[in-house]
């Protein structure tokens, strides 16, 4: 099983034990980006809740602000994972959202560029604030969400670093749909 598939088959696991999506965002914010969020998040049934897992270092703020307005339009609630310093137009995206967790300690710039509640991914922070989310409702779960989500997380990262540089520049999905071939267009 290649990595990417080990990490859509998580994020279906995750989607419907958690009821949420998972969108990875791998590109420059521009108005290419636009259309292919939307076109993304089109194919898939809606879910109240969305990850979004970043990665950008460039674009402009008028296609950020789009990207923030469609999406928070579309989610009730829209958490942002910053898998990488984000600048610019990342940075503008993470202040636009619900809440910003980073995933590394360089990261930390975007949330203190940003009013919105940001937290540490790190094994020991208990995620209170997400076990509203976990619809197996299991008070007594002993930091599991945290757990899986911090793996999660750590394999996407791991997906990322596998790609050769060439292939970084676009890619827009679902998590769980990774496994899947893209089409061509």
């Amino acid at each position: 099983m290649e990595f990417r598939e080990y990490v859509s088959l998580a994020a279906n696991f995750f989607e419907h034990r958690w009821d949420c999506n998972f969108l990875y965002v791998n590109s420059d914010i521009d108005g290419t980006a636009i259309r292919y969020v939307v076109q993304e998040t089109e194919k898939i049934g809606e879910r109240g809740f969305l990850f979004l897992f970043l990665q950008t270092e460039s674009g402009n703020a008028e296609s950020a602000k789009s990207i923030v307005s469609y999406l928070n339009e579309k989610y009730t609630w829209v958490s942002v994972v910053a898998l990488e310093q984000c600048r610019g137009a990342g940075a503008a995206m993470c202040g636009g959202f619900d809440e910003v967790w980073v995933s590394e300690p360089n990261a930390l710039q975007v949330a203190y560029q940003c009013q919105v509640p940001f937290h540490t991914l790190n094994r020991e922070k208990v995620w209170s604030e997400f076990k509203l989310h976990n619809e197996m409702g299991d008070e007594d779960d002993d930091g599991r969400f945290e757990r899986d989500l911090q793996e999660l997380t750590e394999d996407v990262q791991r997906m990322i670093s596998r790609q050769p540089v060439q292939q970084r520049g676009r890619d827009i999905r679902y998590l769980n749909k990774m496994d899947q071939p893209k089409h061509v267009r």
